[in-house]
C-alpha cells in the first residue's frame, strides 16, 4: 500500500532533472523494500526471554530497551523517503535520495533476512537450533552493516556536492564585480548571485534549513543505523560462538575483545567522508552529524550493557569506553584529516549529478 502511494504521489510532483523515470524506479523499489523489512518486523517479532534467546545471551548483550533504538531509525529512514515527496525540498532531498536509496534498500532487505532467521531459531525447541543459522544470522548483519556504512558515506559526499552547488567560482565573482562597478549598483556577491540565477530560473545553494532538514532524515538515521547494526554484528559473533558450545563465562574474553574492537572502528569511524576545508559550520555539519550520530549510538550501546547485569569485568570496560568515546573519536578525525591531506581525500569529487549552471553560464 505505501508503494502505491509513493507511486502515485511521485506521478504528481514535477519531473525532476535527473529524470522522473529513474526516479519514479528508485522511490518504487526502496517502498516496496521497506514495505518488506516492516512487514517482516511485525509478523516475525523476536522474544527475548524465550528459553532460545537466554541459551545464546553472550555477556555483551544489552538490555532489552536498548533495542528499542529500531523504531527511532526506521520512522526517520521513512521518513527520508517521504520528503522527497514535498514541494520544495526535492531539490536537496532527492539527489541525496537518488544516491543512497538503493544502499537503503539493500540494507533493509538484509535487517529483514536477519530478522527472519532469529525468528525461526527462535521457534525450534531448545537443541534444535541450527548452526548455520547463526551464520547466516551474522553473515547478513556483516552485510547491513557494509550496506549502511556505504550509504551514509554517500549521503554526506552528495550532501556536499549540493551544498556546492550555486557556490560562485572566483571567475564569477570577477565577472559580476566587474557588472557591479560598471552599472554602479552595491549588490553583495549573493545578493548579486540571487539575482543571476533568478532571473535564469535555476536554485541556488541550498539553505541553512534544508542542510540541518538532510542531515535529521538522512545522516542521523544512517549513521545510528550504521552504528547499531555495527554492534549487532557483534552479538552476532558471540551467538556463533554460543552455538559452537562455548559457555558463558568463556565467552567473556572474546567479548571483551569485540567491545573495545567496536570502540576503536565504530568509534573513529574510519569509512565516513574526511570534512572538507576550510572549516565552515555549514559545510562541516554532515560530518558533525554523522560523527555524534555514531557515538549517540554506541554510548547507547553501552548504557544498555552496563544496565544488563553483566560480569563486572564487562560492566567496568563499558564505563571505560564511554568515557573514553570522544577522545577516540577525536583521534580518528585527526588520523582521517591527515591521511586526507597526504592522500588527496580533500580533494573536491565529482558525484555523477548535473548541477545547476555556473553564474557564468547563467549570465
Amino acid at each position: 500500500i505505501l508503494a502505491v502511494l509513493a507511486l502515485v504521489l511521485a506521478s504528481l510532483v514535477e519531473p525532476y532533472q535527473m529524470g522522473s523515470s529513474d526516479y519514479i524506479r528508485t522511490l518504487l523499489i526502496v517502498s516496496l523494500c521497506y514495505v518488506v523489512l516492516i512487514a517482516i518486523q511485525v509478523g516475525c517479532p523476536l522474544q527475548f526471554n524465550t528459553p532460545n534467546s537466554k541459551r545464546f545471551e553472550s555477556p555483551i548483550t544489552p538490555a532489552a530497551y536498548a533495542f528499542s533504538v529500531w523504531g527511532i531509525i526506521f520512522m526517520l529512514e521513512a521518513a527520508s523517503v517521504v520528503i522527497t515527496l514535498v514541494p520544495g525540498c526535492e531539490s536537496w532531498s532527492r539527489p541525496i535520495f537518488m544516491r543512497v536509496g538503493k544502499l537503503m534498500a539493500a540494507t533493509w532487505l538484509a535487517e529483514a533476512s536477519w530478522t527472519t532467521i532469529q525468528y525461526l531459531q527462535q521457534q525450534l525447541r531448545p537443541g534444535r537450533e541450527l548452526a548455520i543459522g547463526f551464520w547466516a544470522a551474522a553473515l547478513a548483519l556483516v552485510l547491513g552493516h557494509v550496506l549502511v556504512s556505504l550509504a551514509l558515506r554517500e549521503g554526506v559526499l552528495e550532501l556536499q556536492a549540493v551544498m556546492e552547488r550555486g557556490k560562485p567560482s572566483a571567475l564569477d565573482e570577477q565577472l559580476m564585480a566587474a557588472q557591479q562597478a560598471h552599472s554602479g549598483k552595491t549588490l553583495s556577491v549573493e545578493e548579486e548571485a540571487a539575482r543571476v540565477l533568478g532571473q535564469s530560473g535555476q536554485e541556488g545553494a541550498i539553505s541553512s534549513w534544508g542542510v540541518a532538514g538532510a542531515c535529521v532524515l538522512y545522516i542521523f538515521p544512517l549513521a545510528l543505523n550504521a552504528g547499531w547494526m555495527g554492534l549487532a554484528t557483534c552479538l552476532g559473533i558471540m551467538q556463533v560462538c554460543a552455538v559452537h558450545g562455548l559457555s558463558y563465562l568463556s565467552m567473556v574474553t572474546p567479548g571483551l575483545c569485540l567491545m573495545v574492537l567496536a570502540a576503536c572502528t565504530l568509534g573513529a569511524q574510519p569509512w565516513c567522508a574526511v570534512p572538507p576545508m576550510p572549516f565552515t559550520f555549514k559545510t562541516h555539519l554532515p560530518h558533525l552529524m554523522a560523527h555524534l550520530s555514531y557515538k549517540l549510538v554506541l554510548a547507547w550501546g553501552l548504557l544498555g550493557i552496563r544496565q544488563a547485569g553483566r560480569p563486572k569485568q564487562v560492566h567496568d570496560l563499558a564505563l571505560v569506553l564511554l568515557l573514553a568515546l570522544p577522545a577516540i573519536g577525536a583521534a580518528g578525525i585527526t588520523i582521517k584529516v591527515w591521511l586526507g591531506n597526504r592522500l588527496g581525500w580533500l580533494a573536491p569529487r565529482s558525484t555523477g549529478y548535473q548541477a545547476a549552471p555556473s553564474f557564468e553560464t547563467a549570465k
